[in-house]
């Protein structure tokens, strides 16, 4: 081989390691941005489901003032969870439907107290039994 050639081959190579390189980088770049796309979409925003709690053993029931609403209040130790966590769900006693309004995680005590019809006070969070929820992973 000549000269000439031998010099073709080796920028040949080097446009071919240095695409490859780059190719390499974009991908991991993509793979990253995916990820924070998917943490950031799945846990921080609103997409964390109150919905696939641990049930836990129930603890006690708390009737609201008009007896409207009744909080179920249990403890979660195993399962999933490998510390105690608490879970709280909302019956409305006139429709039957039935939510998680309370999930807490690294605590035994429950001290649920009606402030009024609608608002209940659970380990010191206050939360409207009509559209909130306390969830300590959107903290």
């Amino acid at each position: 081989m000549d000269q000439r050639s031998l010099e073709k081959k080796c920028k040949f190579n080097k446009r071919v390691i240095l695409f490859t390189f780059l190719l390499t980088i974009a991908t991991l770049i993509a793979i990253w941005i995916s990820t924070f796309k998917y943490y950031y979409n799945e846990i921080k925003c609103n997409n964390v489901t109150m919905e696939k709690l641990p049930i836990g053993s129930f603890q006690e029931e708390y009737k609201s003032p008009n007896k409207k609403y009744t909080i179920n209040s249990y403890i979660c130790s195993s399962g999933g969870v490998p510390d105690w966590a608490v879970r709280c769900e909302v019956v409305n006693n006139i429709s039957g439907e039935v939510r998680n309004i309370y999930w807490d995680y690294k605590i035994k005590l429950i001290d649920v107290k009606w402030i009024n019809d609608n608002i209940v006070s659970i380990n010191g969070h206050k939360i409207d039994v009509k559209n909130e929820v306390y969830d300590w992973r959107k903290i």
